[in-house]
């Protein structure tokens, strides 16, 4: 038998500081310019978010999808360009631990790519139950590696 472990339930408002989860407490992070493309739509199981140019960052934790440990999934991540394309790198984190940090082990996706790009993780079994923090930033012209940077180009989403 799976165990469900639903995205995300939180009512954090964030701008450029940390904010918390079911307790945790995670550090910010954003693009200061999205001249460069931002997170025009992100799609995961029951998550189909059109947002468009938040001004490089946007919480959506009142959206949540139920995902299965064990099972694999695919996110749809899509740019938008403002008004030029470049290409756009994207890093998907879940907190499976629920520990408030953005852990190299709990990156689900990175991609690069001018358009649209799918990623496909499974959800470990080691992963707590419960409301679970995903963010997702896309940077113009090269991969972020750290989850709580502000970055020139390029926006995040914390679902």
């Amino acid at each position: 038998m799976k165990k469900i472990i639903p995205l995300i339930h939180a009512l954090a408002l964030v701008t450029s500081f940390n904010f918390s989860v079911n307790g945790q407490t995670y550090c910010a992070s954003r693009g200061i310019n999205t001249s460069h493309g931002y997170i025009k739509k992100v799609s995961i199981e029951t998550i189909n978010n059109t947002s468009g140019n938040n001004g490089g960052y946007a919480d959506f934790t009142t959206q949540s999808a139920t995902l299965l440990k064990g099972a694999t999934y695919t996110i749809e991540l899509t740019p938008g360009f403002n008004p030029l394309a470049y290409v756009e790198y994207w890093t998907v984190y879940i907190d499976f631990n629920h520990n408030g940090i953005f852990e190299p082990s709990e990156i689900v996706g990175e991609k690069h790519a001018y358009i649209r790009v799918n990623k496909s993780f499974p959800i470990p079994l080691s992963a707590l139950n419960g409301a679970t923090r995903m963010r997702i930033q896309m940077q113009a012209g090269a991969q972020e590696t750290n989850p709580c940077a502000t970055y020139t180009y390029g926006e995040v989403e914390d679902y």
